[in-house]
């Protein structure tokens, strides 16, 4: 991630949140942390409460980068580590059900990196174009599910009138 997309994240996150109050969100407790992972964090906080309440400047984040990215990465961990325990117990006592619970999250993460590898390929004006339209046909929040086995093979199929696969 590049030092101004950090900062651009940051920034649109602090946006985000300005009216949001945050008091039932969910919070890592810093006693589940390691020491490493505590003087990882004290640091990170040290640098936020330096600048508070405004984003540090982007040459701070140019120098701390790799702090803000290793911590950006713990979070990350330690959310998909809590729900990839959490669900398969939710779902049953099967290991059956565990198992493909762990297939669908893990493809869907895969399927999810390879999408926003080509949408981060889109020009501005690309970006701008599809969320002018998603906005226009109240697309934002609205949630579907794509066709099954929806493949090339399939189209091909479809376009020639059968719907075999789809």
């Amino acid at each position: 991630m590049k030092v101004q997309d950090l900062d651009w994240k940051v920034k649109r996150l602090e946006e985000k949140m300005k009216d949001v109050s945050i008091s039932g969100t969910t919070r890592i407790d810093p006693t589940c942390l390691t020491e490493r992972e505590r003087t990882l964090f004290n640091k990170v906080w040290e640098i936020q409460d330096k600048y508070a309440p405004s984003v540090p400047p982007v040459d701070v984040l140019a120098e701390h980068h790799e702090l803000f990215i290793t911590a950006y990465h713990l979070i990350v961990r330690r959310a998909v580590d809590l729900f990839v325990t959490v669900m398969p117990e939710s779902l049953g006592d099967s290991e059956v059900e565990g198992w493909y619970f762990k297939l669908h999250f893990y493809n869907f993460m895969e399927d999810l990196k390879d999408c926003l590898g080509n949408v981060r390929k889109w020009s501005e004006e690309d970006r701008a174009g599809f969320l002018r339209n998603m906005k226009k046909s109240d697309m934002m929040n609205r949630v579907f599910r794509f066709p099954r086995g929806w493949s090339e093979e399939s189209k091909a199929k479809a376009a020639g009138g059968g719907n075999d696969g789809v």
